[in-house]
């Protein structure tokens, strides 16, 4: 939340270059904390204006709208900056008016607000002056009607007061976790890179355990008000800031006057509630929680009788569940009638003061409950421990367990204390009696309202402690980006292994390009996905972006050297602004095989055709089909029928070529089908036809692809769709040279084939070794001397290895076993001393001794290195 204008200004200044008017501000000037005065210079602007023209006679009858006093203060202040802020022509009388009447000390409850005749009608009686002598311009009337000055006023304050609630919700919720012992696991949220994950959840979470962290006085309640926190206040804070968004985009526009005049309000105030609507919900459900989590606090009071008297003043004072949920539904009912949102806009800001009502009381509640556990633990802490003698002397007896004094948590106690400070400086009332939770429950609720200068203290020291424990909240990671453990590694580096090993089989050499390009050498090249390029800020005088793909950095590549004709391969990560999805990042690995240069027809998609099938039976990863598929949009409007042939592609392009074909009567189309005929024998000779489709359906890539797409789609369990994807790009080098070099490609969709891979690992029951060792130097002892010649003569001989200094031999083994290490040597002092090592086969669970001299030679046998 802003802060509110400080005492010691206590001005809000409305125009003026650079400034800009706040919900804090309008908040402030509608409960007279702070003065208004209007820049000079945007004064003297005003006043060089043009004289407005005169008003038309027989304006049409308009019904009064009177605001409460502090949502008029709010609506002329919105309405002065809108005049300021205006290009009309608005004379500087109205303003200066509008300036003078909101720093009057008298009420503005009268100033009606249903035309722009009465507003300033009735303004001018306030100020004891004559609407004759100052008139209304047509201009002047259109920022009126065009600046929806008291809706837009009561969402301002709607704003800063529902803002203000965000971070004190958070911490009576904490309160309450700790006076009703609540189970604090309903926090301890899993972060998901593909999306599947709430932001404004997990902060609302972090938040509540960095308010919780080292508390002894959360337990094992997991009832649903305290396990829906995240959720519930999670939701509350994105209805708060977008609202925020909204209001601060409405309180500092203009008026468009002319466009006012002729088209009305262009559904201004439906706007607004799409917003507002969203935010009362919001406070329905926030309300509820609080409720639950208070009446769950009532019920850890221990004394039987004090708890039932809580109870009963609890229900007779506090506003409650159905009362709010008439309110909720009256809102409801008026917004959807869309007669008077004015109307909306103000029970929603009277809903949400009921609102703080509530958790007033949940505060109020929750420090009584606490207050009184501590009390009655000190009385148990002093009890008497000694004894008297039957002849009245004192006696020192045995000592009395004495009952430790839970500590609660570091953030929570810096709020209690705060509170504390708050409520009992204020009255006298004991512990004891009831009337008091009465008493601090008004006490919290005026504390919690945005005028109250104890708010700023009590959100400052919320933030600073949410902010100074930031070290022990878990940290996150990206939506759409994922870390990688040991194992997934493991997949990953025997996956990259197999894909290099194909690529270099077939003469590709490697290339690696920026992670970033120029932002105009990706532009124009994807298409519609071009929205999803990621730009950065411009920090170096050239607009860059991340790159999308490999293929069009390639083809920059190859133009800006001036390369005709190149065989590569890449393996790096692309960016996309994508929405995560399961098997979709946007960050993530992508596989390209390139072949660029002028060849015999079919010669490089062969080849392309022919590694993406070893690529997918080396990985071996289950049944696969690659699609090739596409045709130009003129072909395929003339053939029909045929778009829909998808089978064997010997027995479609046969088909295609029987006499009376409509793809014979064009020579184009005759020459694409003699060389997929080419294509498809190449295939047939090579052995991997038989993973080939062919689809005559229209395929749209990506606006580079000039020509055949391929595809291939995974067909097992895994629910991942296509694997890899790529095509003839014939035109790209050229875009950027305008030198045509042909080029065709293929990408694997590492990730999707990544998930495959550890599922199919998954369903084999398989252990996955994160590392490759082969000998653990199990060292019984803590002798590192020892361990260090004996594992460097090993690494020395290319054996993997990896050594141990304890005395437990289980220990090593244990290691061993959970690591997959296959063999062990093993030294303890009964070894050193004959000159001898233990060689130990984990799987066979044998060992033997073997010449300490002889322990690298002997493993280099049994491990089969050369």
């Amino acid at each position: 939340m802003a802060s509110l204008p400080s005492e010691s200004s206590g001005v809000v200044t409305i125009g003026g270059k650079g400034s800009s008017l706040s919900p804090a501000a309008v908040y402030a000037v509608s409960r007279r904390l702070s003065k208004v005065t209007i820049d000079s210079s945007a004064l003297e602007k005003l006043s060089l204006s043009k004289k407005p023209s005169p008003l038309p006679p027989n304006l049409p009858p308009s019904n009064p709208r009177y605001l409460a006093p502090e949502e008029s203060l709010a609506a002329l202040a919105i309405l002065l900056n809108k005049l300021v802020l205006s290009d009309a022509a608005i004379r500087p009388t109205l303003p200066v008016l509008i300036e003078e009447t909101l720093n009057l000390t008298s009420s503005p409850e009268t100033l009606d607000f249903g035309s722009p005749v009465r507003f300033l009608d009735s303004l001018s009686r306030l100020n004891g002056k004559n609407l004759d002598e100052i008139g209304l311009g047509e201009r002047e009337t259109g920022v009126f009607e065009g600046s929806f000055a008291a809706s837009i006023g009561i969402c301002a304050i709607l704003d800063c007061c529902s803002s203000a609630l965000v971070n004190v919700a958070d911490a009576v919720a904490a309160l309450s976790c700790e006076a009703a012992r609540a189970d604090v696991a309903a926090f301890d949220l899993p972060v998901s890179g593909d999306g599947f994950s709430i932001k404004a959840e997990m902060d609302v979470a972090g938040d509540m355990k960095v308010l919780l962290f080292g508390s002894k006085l959360v337990g094992q309640n997991d009832s649903g008000p305290f396990t829906e926190i995240p959720a519930i206040h999670g939701s509350f804070r994105e209805a708060v800031r977008s609202l925020h968004g909204r209001i601060r985009v409405e309180l500092n526009s203009g008026v468009k006057v002319q466009k006012v005049m002729n088209a009305g309000n262009y559904g201004k105030e439906k706007a607004l509630a799409t917003s507002v609507l969203p935010l009362a919900v919001s406070i329905q459900s926030m309300s509820e929680c609080s409720l639950g989590r208070a009446k769950l606090t009532i019920e850890s009071i221990s004394d039987d009788d004090l708890r039932s008297k809580v109870a009963e003043v609890f229900e007779n004072v506090c506003p409650g569940s159905d009362w709010l949920r008439e309110q909720f539904q009256s809102i409801t009912e008026k917004a959807a009638s869309g007669l008077d949102y004015i109307g909306v806009f103000h029970h929603v800001y009277e809903f949400l003061v009921k609102f703080r009502e509530v958790l007033a009381w949940e505060a109020a509640l929750a420090l009584f409950a606490t207050e009184r556990d501590d009390d009655s633990i000190e009385k148990k802490q002093t009890c008497c421990s000694t004894s008297i003698k039957p002849n009245g002397e004192t006696a020192k007896g045995k000592k009395k367990r004495e009952k430790k004094k839970k500590t609660s948590g570091k953030g929570t106690s810096v709020v209690r204390q705060l509170l504390k400070d708050r409520i009992m400086d204020k009255n006298e009332t004991s512990i004891e009696d009831v009337k008091i939770v009465v008493e601090w429950a008004q006490e919290l609720s005026f504390c919690f309202d945005p005028k109250d200068a104890g708010l700023d203290t009590l959100l400052a020291k919320v933030k600073e402690i949410i902010e100074s424990n930031e070290v022990r909240r878990l940290p996150k990671i990206p939506k759409g980006t994922r870390d990688f453990g040991k194992e997934q590694m493991a997949i990953r580096e025997r996956a990259f292994s197999i894909i290099t090993g194909v690529f270099k089989m077939h003469g590709a050499v490697a290339l690696d390009t920026p992670v970033f390009e120029l932002r105009e050498t990706l532009m124009g090249k994807y298409g519609e996905d071009s929205k999803l390029i990621y730009d950065l800020a411009d920090q170096g005088g050239e607009l860059c972006s991340l790159r999308y793909d490999l293929t069009v950095p390639l083809a920059r590549y190859l133009a800006m050297n001036n390369i005709s004709s190149l065989k590569r391969y890449q393996i790096a990560k692309v960016y996309r602004r994508d929405n995560p999805s399961k098997g979709r990042y946007r960050e993530f690995y992508q596989c390209d095989f390139d072949i660029a240069g002028h060849y015999e027809p079919m010669e490089p998609d062969f080849e392309v055709i022919r590694v993406l099938t070893e690529l997918l039976d080396q990985l071996d990863i289950g049944t696969y089909e690659v699609e090739e598929k596409g045709l130009a949009l003129e072909t395929a409007e003339k053939i029909g029928t045929f778009v829909k042939k998808r089978g064997p592609p010997l027995e479609i392009l046969s088909e295609l070529k029987k006499d009376g074909s409509q793809f014979l009567e064009n020579s184009g189309s005759v020459l694409a089908l003699n060389e997929l005929e080419i294509l498809f024998k190449a295939l047939e000779k090579s052995k991997c036809l038989g993973k080939v489709v062919f689809d005559l359906s229209l395929a749209r890539g990506l606006d580079y692809y000039t020509g055949v797409i391929y595809e291939a789609v995974f067909q097992g369990a895994t629910q991942v769709g296509s694997i890899a994807a790529g095509g003839r790009y014939d035109n790209l080098v050229g875009m950027f040279s305008g030198k045509q070099v042909p080029a065709v490609g293929v990408s694997l969709g590492i990730e999707r084939v990544f998930a495959i891979m550890e599922q199919l690992e998954k369903d084999r029951n398989q252990v996955i070794r994160a590392t490759e060792t082969q000998v653990l130097v199990a060292i019984l002892g803590k002798d590192l001397i020892l361990a260090a010649g004996l594992v460097s003569e090993l690494w020395d001989a290319k054996i993997k290895a990896e050594f141990g200094l304890t005395k437990r031999v289980m220990n090593h083994i244990n290691r061993a076993k959970q690591s997959g290490i296959p063999w062990m040597v093993i030294v303890g002092e009964s070894e050193l001393n004959k000159g001898v090592v233990k060689l130990k086969n984990i799987e066979a669970n044998q060992e033997e001794e073997v010449p300490r001299k002889k322990v690298v030679e002997e493993l280099q046998r049994r491990l089969h290195i050369v």
